[in-house]
């Protein structure tokens, strides 16, 4: 048995604290198609989803662009339905007036053609000053998105 009064040494210090590491990450991509090494290790796991997830981004690529084009085309028919409509309630008051005019009632004639001018004047004015406004909207930088805390 050991002697109680031998002193014993003191056993080596443990050290009361310890190191941990933690290490993430994070992968972010945007667009229709991930980038090449995800897309291949897709194809790993399932063989063929990498030409899958191409032919998706691009019969979506096309469906955007189909609709892009109807839409563009329904309004240049908007558009060129307006112009004939408007010149046709133009040259109706046109005429109205110079008959108002030719019938000796000129004050109901000149009226009525300044009214149309007047009109016509006004509407142009408005559209230009409109695109120009559409214009410079889309000519502003994009402000950027907030930051996430």
């Amino acid at each position: 048995m050991a002697d109680p009064d031998e002193v014993q040494p003191a056993p080596a210090a443990v050290p009361k604290t310890a190191a941990i590491g933690f290490r993430a990450q994070l992968d972010f991509f945007s667009g229709p198609l991930p980038p090449p090494e995800v897309l291949r290790r897709y194809n790993e796991i399932f063989l063929g989803c990498a030409e899958r997830i191409v032919g998706m981004a691009e019969a979506q690529a096309h469906h955007r662009q189909y609709l892009e084009k109807t839409v563009i085309d329904s309004n240049v028919a908007s558009q060129k339905a307006g112009m004939r409509y408007g010149f046709i309630l133009c040259s109706i008051a046109l005429i109205g007036g110079l008959g108002l005019l030719a019938l000796d009632k000129s004050i109901a004639g000149f009226t009525v053609l300044l009214a149309d001018l007047a009109s016509f004047a006004a509407t142009t004015i408005y559209l230009r000053w409109s695109q120009q406004r559409e214009r410079a909207k889309k000519s502003e930088p994009i402000p950027p998105a907030p930051a996430h805390e």
